[in-house]
């Protein structure tokens, strides 16, 4: 009614003329009361509810964490924009995943992502938009390496390298770029798979970072050269003479490694060496002989001394000129042919080594014929290495065919073994015996 409506519960009790005026016309009271139902009940009956005219939700906009919640505040508004008492709301939630509103209004953040959340009061409908919101990264703390500490790797090998973030409650954390360094790439670096690659010999630091924090590895590189192998245990030779030492540097697998080797000898004075190994005596005495490869070493020793030489006296038992080898060959037509071989005479040259051993040589001059034709003359040479085994003279030939010795009382040398030699393309074999002479 506007200014006409009359408030009741304002209004002070008037029972003169405007007081009887109510009683006296109660059919028109009736439809004052009935026109003016948007106001409060009067003393003298109830009046109809006001009508909800909007909704309003405060905020109208929201941002919650996960897990975190908040009230909102709704209220119901007049036509007039006054406050309505007394309205209770239903809510509802576009996406109940993002968030959940309860019948108080309290909103609860679920996952990331945006919904819009409803308030219902008779009909009337206001809304608020929420935005649900991941919680920041935790930082990082502290940073681990595995392996920690030093790593010692051998030059053109590779290892897998990991690191682990922390967060300050201990809470390792995933997900994080690795920024590695390394104080010198040449020796040493680590690419984008954290494969550590070592390259040369020497010493490296590595430095991994994940978000302002630091943790370092150091790392020393070795040589690939895990040992080097002589091919003898030892050498002799005499001034002016030249012998080869041959070394091979192995990896840890055994493989045979392509390196440089270089060489010294301890006593100059006595022996040289040069590469690739090559060994000159100079002088009687002895001296150590080092092949190095990127630090690693392996030694042999060296006897300079002079060759001691026999005459050959007897061949099984026969004194030259004594047979030493018969071949028979039967040609394209049937007919059977012999090859001779008789030892004219012959030497054998003995050269002190380290520990008992040596060198020996062997050598015959020899008269070779064939049945019912002319023949020549020429030489034939053995050669290896003798020593004590189990306490007996023992000659080896190079091809390591071990030839049991006799020294006898008087200072001969008494050799049974196999003599081999090729003849008219066949390879003879024949048991024998030969008996030197005292040294000269």
């Amino acid at each position: 009614m506007s200014a006409q409506h009359v408030n009741r519960r304002s209004a002070p009790r008037a029972w003169g003329a405007a007081g009887l005026w109510w009683l006296i016309v109660p059919g028109l009271a009736g439809t004052l009361a009935t026109a003016c139902n948007d106001g409060p009940a009067g003393p003298d009956g109830p009046d109809l509810p006001a009508a909800v005219w909007a909704v309003v939700v405060h905020p109208d906009t929201l941002t919650l964490g996960i897990g975190e919640a908040r009230t909102l505040d709704v209220r119901a508004l007049a036509r007039d924009s006054s406050v309505l008492q007394g309205r209770a709301a239903s809510w509802s939630t576009s996406d109940t995943a993002i968030a959940t509103v309860d019948a108080a209004g309290r909103v609860t953040g679920r996952s990331p992502g945006q919904a819009t959340l409803t308030a219902t009061i008779d009909g009337k409908q206001g809304r608020v938009g929420v935005r649900v919101q991941a919680p920041p990264p935790a930082s990082v703390a502290r940073i681990e390496i595995a392996p920690a500490g030093q790593l010692d790797i051998r030059s053109g090998s590779i290892r897998q390298l990991s690191v682990r973030a922390f967060a300050a409650d201990g809470t390792e954390l995933f997900g994080r770029t690795v920024v590695w360094r390394s104080s010198d790439p040449r020796i040493a670096r680590v690419d984008s798979g954290h494969v550590l690659v070592a390259s040369e010999m020497g010493l490296a630091a590595i430095t991994a970072t994940v978000e302002g924090r630091s943790a370092m590895l150091t790392i020393q590189v070795l040589s690939q050269v895990v040992r080097i192998e002589l091919d003898q245990p030892w050498l002799a030779t005499a001034p002016g003479e030249v012998v080869m030492a041959q070394a091979h540097p192995l990896d840890e697998d055994g493989n045979l490694l392509n390196k440089v080797v270089t060489w010294s000898s301890s006593a100059p004075a006595v022996a040289t060496v040069a590469a690739p190994g090559r060994v000159t005596g100079v002088a009687p005495g002895s001296t150590i002989v080092t092949a190095t490869v990127e630090g690693v070493s392996a030694q042999v020793e060296v006897a300079v001394g002079a060759w001691s030489e026999r005459p050959l006296l007897t061949l099984d038992g026969a004194a030259p000129p004594a047979l030493l080898f018969t071949v028979t060959r039967t040609d394209s037509v049937g007919t059977g042919q012999t090859t001779y071989v008789r030892a004219l005479g012959g030497n054998l040259r003995m050269l002190a080594g380290p520990s008992g051993g040596g060198r020996y040589d062997q050598l015959f001059w020899v008269w070779i014929w064939r049945d019912g034709q002319g023949g020549d003359w020429g030489s034939l040479g053995f050669s290896g290495t003798y020593g004590n085994d189990s306490g007996a003279l023992v000659f080896r030939s190079l091809n390591g065919e071990m030839l049991p010795a006799l020294r006898l009382a008087d200072g001969r040398i008494a050799i049974s073994g196999t003599g081999t030699m090729t003849l008219a393309g066949k390879e003879v074999r024949s048991r024998m015996t030969f008996v030197y002479g005292l040294p000269e």
